[in-house]
């Protein structure tokens, strides 16, 4: 009786683990991700915090006339699919909707031969867990020494993504103040939140 049990059980096991796909470990393969301590870039700085990477944002686009902006560096600031949309309160049917690439490629001269301030008015995070959605108002004054000039406020919406030890922009969208829509004195205000660095 014994040994019929046993044999049961035996038979039991055996169907139960012939056809399994149990995962098998390889010592020898490893998967690669790039820590902020094995990051040799010049601008890993810039991603350390969801304030410094907004504030680099605006830093890659700022620049002098005949001065061309740092594109390696945005294109470190965002994921490869990270898309770039601008918003127009005048014809809300208008969106302009670009890759890192398309938007250095078709407006990259444009701030290579302006001069051109950003800076930040104001900030308001919101953040769970490793996503986070940004709020930047800035205020935008250019020349671009053949008549185009001007001043204007408006904002920046970054959601934000935080994978291996650093800070990526997945997406921004931005918008400028009119005459009848202006920046809502909330978001003028520095919202200064915890960093998962910090």
């Amino acid at each position: 009786m014994n040994r019929y049990f046993l044999l049961l059980c035996l038979c039991a096991l055996i169907f139960s683990c012939g056809d399994s796909k149990d995962p098998v470990i390889e010592e020898n393969v490893t998967i690669k991700t790039v820590s902020s301590t094995e990051d040799s870039s010049p601008y890993k700085d810039d991603v350390q915090s969801i304030q410094l990477i907004c504030y680099a944002y605006q830093e890659v686009l700022s620049g002098s006339a005949g001065d061309a902006r740092n594109w390696d560096r945005l294109r470190y600031l965002c994921l490869p699919q990270t898309q770039l949309n601008q918003v127009f309160h005048a014809d809300y049917d208008e969106l302009n909707n670009y890759t890192v690439e398309s938007y250095i490629e078709q407006d990259g001269g444009w701030y290579d031969n302006v001069d051109l301030d950003l800076s930040q008015l104001g900030i308001t995070i919101d953040r769970f867990g490793n996503m986070a959605q940004v709020f930047q108002t800035y205020e935008s004054v250019w020349d671009d020494q053949q008549g185009d000039s001007g001043r204007e406020i408006g904002i920046n919406a970054y959601m934000l993504v935080y994978q291996n030890e650093r800070w990526y922009i997945a997406n921004v969208l931005w918008d400028t103040e009119t005459d009848s829509v202006k920046v809502d004195p909330i978001y003028l205000e520095e919202d200064v939140v915890p960093t998962i660095l910090e």
